[in-house]
């Protein structure tokens, strides 16, 4: 099997089921049911909240698409559920922003990334029961003024009694409700194969890119603030486990600008306070750029994503510098590439204002993540609409 991105990938051996994951609650439905022949993983979003111990599951309606089964749930049926966004963080507008001291990550992860497996004994219109009680709590609901947004999903995990896998294996890319995850269950021999499980840019989703306003010269560091069009002190926030921007990085290209509404629910701030732009990077997702072109930050999962680049600035060569007055050249930053000198003067002075990159995430084996989506960049005059328009945020991949 080849990975093209890594995919947030959950392959169950059924006899092997209790050390998968010690922590986990997997147990074993009915192996075998669905044969030999590769099916795909049915999605439905959690709706309202499915408290540990309980047995008992909200659901959504069953998402379709190439990409997903429309199998619906039956009795004897293997789920597997997962928490894709929850957390605590810090709301200041200030390096507190995040974790409450580098502007980055959550002060508590909360019940994000917790997975498990259930095996369905009766359906009921939007209620499943479950055999089992269940190990962790699930949550759906919106981001206040205070509390992040909660989502978690339920997919359907076809029971192969064999399984050879083949071509091309892709998750149906994270809508903001279901999606960037891939569960196999194989009861006799998973044979790899040649297959590719590819979910480039399945996980969360990058950062919507919009016309912002020029507020050069007026020295903005924001961490955290509302999205204003173009008054808006800096760019759109990536998507990631704690939380889902107003804008994200959509297809279409409307004066030079691809943010899209993301699909947040009347009444849902997406960020707590509905603070979805600037450089402070909520969990593992990558800030927007503050203000005059500066650059987004990358999505984080193991490792933390990158520092967006610089705010605006003129750029100088040696010569260009040596004419300058002397009460500009002192607010010019220099910079190096190989033995040539530039210098980055006026404009909005070249400062370090890029959005934070998505923090990185410790190993824990009881909780899985996507990828986190890379922030958006700050620009105020893309109207060219270049084949690839500048400032939208890259989607994360479906990593765990």
């Amino acid at each position: 099997m080849r990975f093209a991105r890594p995919a947030l990938l959950i392959v169950a051996l059924c006899g092997l089921l209790p050390s998968l994951a010690a922590a986990q609650s997997a147990a074993c439905a009915l192996p075998g049911r669905d044969g030999p022949t590769y099916v795909r993983n049915t999605y439905y979003p959690g709706s309202g909240t499915a408290s540990a111990a309980g047995r008992t599951l909200n659901l959504g309606t069953l998402r379709g698409g190439t990409d997903a089964a429309s199998a619906p749930l039956t009795p004897g049926d293997l789920v597997f559920i997962i928490q894709m966004q929850d957390g605590t963080l810090n709301n200041s507008n200030s390096v507190a922003y995040g974790n409450g001291s580098t502007g980055r990550g959550v002060t508590d992860l909360r019940d994000a990334g917790h997975y498990e497996f259930g095996v369905v004994t009766a359906v009921s219109g939007s209620v499943v029961t479950l055999r089992d009680p269940l190990r962790y709590t699930y949550e759906s609901g919106p981001a206040t003024a205070s509390a992040a947004r909660r989502s978690f999903q339920v997919l359907r995990v076809p029971q192969h009694s064999a399984l050879t896998l083949g071509g091309t294996v892709r998750p149906p890319a994270w809508n903001g409700e279901t999606g960037g995850v891939v569960v196999f269950d194989v009861a006799g021999t998973l044979n790899l194969g040649g297959a590719t499980v590819d979910a480039s840019a399945a996980g969360y989703r990058g950062g919507g890119s919009f016309v912002g306003g020029s507020l050069t010269g007026q020295n903005i560091q924001d961490y955290a603030a509302l999205y204003t069009t173009t008054t808006s002190r800096g760019a759109m926030k990536a998507e990631g486990y704690a939380g889902t921007p107003t804008l994200v990085r959509g297809t279409a290209v409307t004066g030079g600008y691809t943010g899209t509404p993301s699909g947040l629910a009347a009444g849902d701030l997406g960020y707590p306070g509905g603070l979805t732009v600037a450089r402070g990077a909520p969990g593992n997702a990558g800030g927007g750029g503050t203000q005059h072109n500066a650059g987004g930050g990358g999505g984080g999962n193991v490792g933390t994503g990158g520092t967006g680049g610089w705010s605006y600035g003129v750029y100088r060569t040696q010569a260009q510098y040596d004419a300058l007055a002397a009460n500009v050249k002192a607010a010019c930053r220099t910079l190096t590439s190989g033995t040539t000198t530039y210098y980055s003067c006026q404009g909005d002075g070249s400062r370090d204002v890029g959005g934070l990159g998505g923090q990185g995430l410790a190993p824990d084996a009881t909780r899985l993540f996507a990828g986190g989506g890379g922030g958006a960049g700050d620009s105020n005059n893309a109207a060219e609409a270049a084949p690839t328009p500048p400032g939208r945020g890259g989607a994360g991949g479906g990593g765990g």
